[in-house]
Formats: C-alpha cells, sequence, structure tokens
C-alpha cells in the first residue's frame, strides 16, 4: 500500500499530498491522502476509510479503484468541489499479522470507537 501511495503523491503532486506521520499501535505507518484541487473558496470535507477488519479485502480493490478516478480527468470535478482524506489501510498492524477482524491488540476496531485514545487508529478516524 504505502508504494500505491507513493505512485499517486508523485504522479500527481499538485493535488494528492500523502502524510506518513500517523502510526498504528504496532508501530506501522498509516499512510493518510488528501486530495483536493488548490483553491481559496471553502470546501466540504469526504473522509474515506477501508481495511478497518483485515480481512475485508475487497475495500483494498474498491479504494484503489476510488483514488484511480480521484487522480483521472474524470476526477476533476470532484477535486475541485471537495477535499478528501483517504485512509487506504486503518489496520495495518491486522493486515501483516493476518487477522480477520482484529488489531493487533486482538479486539475489533470497529468496537472501540467509544474509547479512541487507546487505540490509534481508532483516534485517527475520529
Amino acid at each position: 500500500m504505502l508504494q500505491r501511495v507513493r505512485q499517486l503523491q508523485n504522479d500527481n503532486p499538485h493535488y494528492v499530498h500523502a502524510d506518513y506521520s500517523q502510526v498504528s499501535t504496532g508501530g506501522l505507518i498509516i499512510p493518510t491522502l488528501t486530495i483536493t484541487n488548490s483553491s481559496q473558496a471553502p470546501k466540504p470535507y469526504c473522509l474515506v476509510t477501508a481495511r478497518l477488519h483485515p480481512g475485508e479485502t475487497q475495500g483494498s480493490w474498491t479504494v484503489d479503484g476510488f483514488l484511480s478516478l480521484l487522480c483521472s480527468p474524470k476526477g476533476h470535478f470532484l477535486r475541485q468541489n471537495y477535499i478528501f482524506v483517504v485512509i487506504p489501510m486503518v489496520n495495518v498492524d491486522g493486515v501483516v499479522l493476518g487477522n480477520f477482524r482484529t488489531g493487533i491488540g486482538g479486539r475489533d476496531l470497529n468496537r472501540v470507537f467509544d474509547s479512541p485514545s487507546r487505540y490509534t487508529e481508532v483516534a485517527l478516524i475520529r
């Protein structure tokens, strides 16, 4: 995933910004992309996330297609009118460990939104 994020940023430097400062509970990088055309006018935000449950691999395919659309000429209208924040793989620890629903601590991150301070990945989304 990091390779794909870097490719998107290198191929589209005018409207794709990647942030690598977020780190998972297990110490892995959680890349966050911001995609928009430069504009002084305020725009609404749209948050897109995938792979909160590591076993839901179709999320990676869906986000990859969505990113390809946003970075294509067809995505110009969307980039012009919205700011997209995309976290293509929220639960990187669970993916690396081969878990199906849980993160590194053995908990389903989709069930801990009420206590995000203990789970870096959930706090990132909130």
